[in-house]
């Protein structure tokens, strides 16, 4: 009989059936997490904190599927751990397809990070953990039944294949099938793969290799650690500590980007990708990662980052590179010093489960504990900090190893700078924070993100005035003296979109009362438009901010006292107004104004074809929906001039300017509307703005697709 691992035909057809599933399962595995996150996204508000809790989930799974990996390869015979694989694969089959039950749809506004969690275990929970299983387990056969062969070359073939995953879903997946199918494509693949994994287990219940003991012998060029090596205990600590740190800044690298941009596939998988790459190249061989080189490398992107945070402000291009590049270099860093420690091969799967413990280590810190202890988004300047730390750690690995004196008193020196870069950083952002914190009033946090009340203008009455900051983006302000107080302020002037709309719409004109939709609150500056009998109806997701409205500006009290019937109704805007239409309650709205914003991100999914034909519902004739559009980084003028040649609709621009004495901001709405009437108005006409010669082309964003490549502001 031609034995195992001798590089007979035999052994070349069993190390590509390993190498295909854990591909295979690799690929599936990253894959669902852009595709069910599509799903997840509307559901919850559209937020950043919506892809976190996706992120802490995804990780969580991974640690227990590492660990039924680790338990079922060390405690189990051969024979018998195919046997319980094989009867797991049949019973995640039974969770197939992968589309949220209509049942998971969240009721309220409460923190939704529960039923996010939830949903997503009862959706692709036990799929998911078959799938984290794979790797550690599958590497633990192949190390088995092919001894003196590196499984952990498997390892980097699974992250290459996870990256495909990751990129090949934003670029083709996303728009060449809808949504339902991509599910459907996703449930029939995880079908063959499971087959695949099967035939596998079914090798080892054969037995051809059940005797063959795991072998730690190395491989020339594979990333295999020397036989000899002994594991510590501070090494187990770092196998959790350094992925830790890593899975942390790639979850606060995430949401640093997303909350500014807009939490969409494309901006998901670039961090993640790159987290990926370090992964692949670590483990794929000791080459690749030359200890000095990346750590003096990482400083330099630390420092960098921390002077673009002090207030160096870049473009949009450069911004995103600086995040990347040092997100890149920290992920070399930690991952090269982590498989610098590998264990030999009979702990693989111990040291698989202790990567995957940091890694959701790592994600709760900053999903859901960063929330929690912080009231600002401070995780990814705390992960600078570390970052630098670690640094500072592999030079010191480095001036252990090394032994020429002059080299010795080299990198001592460079070790010491570390450390004081280290001190550094987190000096200078705490200098920030402090100054940020002047005339603060209020500072909260929580899932939809960070939000700050201050006091500006100094010892001026008539120039004093509370600002809503949610972010980094103005949320709204208004003035403390009682004369100024209902003045239409930020990005709600006499002369903005919203404002022509509301004061000059036909119902107005004639002296009826309005009946007025407005998504999104913020500090309520919209309610200063309600007269006496008007009808408002604010959409909310945020309790929060209801609070703040009501607990440190007036514009809400202001407009109930003059008589306006005002609400407040909490949950995100598009499944509330779906709720009113299944109860029979269109809302018959003169003017609608879609004004939700995510510090400077959209929600998509209130700016799709599917979101625009609930809006219409709810519209009386002659309708007005105002958009705001004002954005630093996305050309939404281009997906609301979609909706409107979809729906054969005039799509107007108002661009107003700053109005700094009475406190108005510059803004761009766009007015959806089919009244003629409404915008041949002689006070309406002068308002109006021509679209700019070189507009892009239209885009419809719909449930099933949305690209943002085709929006972005590049520069």
């Amino acid at each position: 009989m031609e034995q195992p691992g001798r590089g007979t035909s035999s052994d070349g057809l069993s190390t590509a059936l390993y190498a295909a599933t854990i591909f295979l399962g690799a690929f599936l595995l990253f894959q669902v997490q852009p595709l069910i996150g599509k799903y997840v996204l509307p559901w919850f508000g559209g937020s950043a904190g919506v892809w976190a809790a996706a992120l802490l989930f995804f990780q969580l799974f991974l640690l227990l599927g590492y660990l039924y990996a680790h338990v079922v390869a060390t405690w189990l015979s051969p024979r018998t751990q195919a046997v319980v694989h094989i009867g797991v694969l049949a019973a995640t089959l039974l969770a197939l397809p992968i589309i949220p039950s209509e049942a998971l749809r969240p009721e309220g506004a409460s923190n939704p990070v529960g039923g996010i969690l939830l949903l997503l275990a009862l959706t692709i929970g036990a799929p998911y953990l078959a799938l984290s299983a794979n790797g550690p387990l599958l590497q633990s056969w192949f190390a088995r039944q092919h001894p003196g062969r590196s499984p952990y070359r498997l390892y980097a073939l699974s992250n290459v294949a996870s990256l495909l995953a990751l990129f090949s879903y934003p670029l083709w997946f996303e728009s060449a099938f809808a949504l339902g199918g991509q599910a459907w494509l996703w449930s029939g693949t995880y079908a063959a793969f499971a087959v695949l994994c099967a035939v596998l287990a079914a090798r080892q219940f054969r037995g051809a290799s059940a005797s063959t003991p795991i072998t730690t012998a190395p491989v020339a060029g594979a990333a295999a650690p020397p036989p000899e090596r002994v594991t510590l205990w501070w090494h187990m600590a770092l196998w959790v500590l350094l992925p830790a740190v890593a899975s942390a800044m790639l979850l606060a690298t995430t949401t640093n980007l997303t909350q500014d941009i807009a939490p969409v596939p494309l901006l998901w998988a670039l961090p993640l990708g790159v987290y990926l790459v370090t992964f692949i190249l670590t483990f794929d061989s000791d080459r690749w990662y030359y200890r000095p080189l990346y750590a003096v490398l990482l400083l330099v992107c630390l420092g960098l980052t921390t002077f673009n945070i002090a207030g160096y402000h870049l473009g949009l291009v450069q911004e995103v590179a600086l995040r990347i590049a040092t997100l890149y270099f920290l992920g070399m860093v930690c991952h090269g010093e982590l498989v610098a420690l590998r264990p030999g091969y009979r702990h693989l799967t111990l040291f698989y489960l202790a990567v995957s413990a940091g890694g959701a280590l790592g994600g709760g810190l900053v999903a859901l504990g960063a929330p929690v202890a912080f009231n600002g988004y401070w995780e990814f300047q705390i992960g600078l900090v570390a970052g630098a730390a670690v640094a500072a750690f592999a030079l010191s690995r480095e001036l252990a190893m090394t032994t020429a004196s002059v080299v010795r008193y080299t990198f001592a020196f460079v070790t010491a700078g570390a450390l004081g870069i280290t001190t550094g950083i987190g000096q200078v952002l705490w200098g920030v924070e402090q100054s940020n914190d002047l005339g603060v009033l209020l500072e909260t946090r929580g899932f939809y993100g960070a939000l700050k009340v201050n006091e500006v203008g100094g010892d001026d009455p008539r120039l004093t005035r509370l600002q809503l900051v949610h972010g980094q983006t103005l949320h709204g302000i208004q003035f403390t003296t009682p004369e100024q107080q209902r003045w239409h302020t930020s990005y709600y002037g006499d002369t903005s979109g919203i404002g022509v709309s509301l004061d000059h719409h036909p119902a107005r004109e004639a002296g009826r009362p309005l009946r007025v939709g407005l998504i999104g609150l913020g500090t309520g500056t919209l309610a200063t438009y309600l007269e006496r009998g008007d009808y408002g109806r604010f959409y909310e997701i945020n309790p929060q901010v209801l609070d703040i409205a009501t607990d440190y500006f007036t514009y809400l009290g202001d407009a109930r006292s003059a008589g306006a019937d005002l609400e407040v109704l909490l949950g995100d805007a598009r499944l509330v107004m779906e709720r009113q239409l299944e109860a029979g309650e269109p809302q018959r709205f003169d003017v609608l104004a879609v004004d939700a914003f995510s510090s400077d991100s959209i929600p998509i999914h209130l700016l799709t074809k599917e979101a625009l034909a609930i809006y219409r519902q709810h519209m009386a004739p002659g309708g007005v929906i105002a958009i705001h559009i004002s954005n630093r980084f996305l050309d939404l003028g281009a997906v609301v001039r979609g909706l409107a040649a979809d729906q054969g609709i005039t799509a107007q621009l108002v661009a107003n300017d700053d109005d700094t004495a009475r406190g108005v901001n510059r803004s761009e709405w766009v007015l959806l509307t089919d009244n003629a009437a409404f915008l041949g108005a002689p006070d309406v006409q002068p308002a109006l703005d021509e679209w700019p010669a070189n507009a892009r082309e239209p885009v419809l964003w719909t449930d099933d697709y949305s690209s943002l490549l085709a929006v972005v502001r590049w520069f």
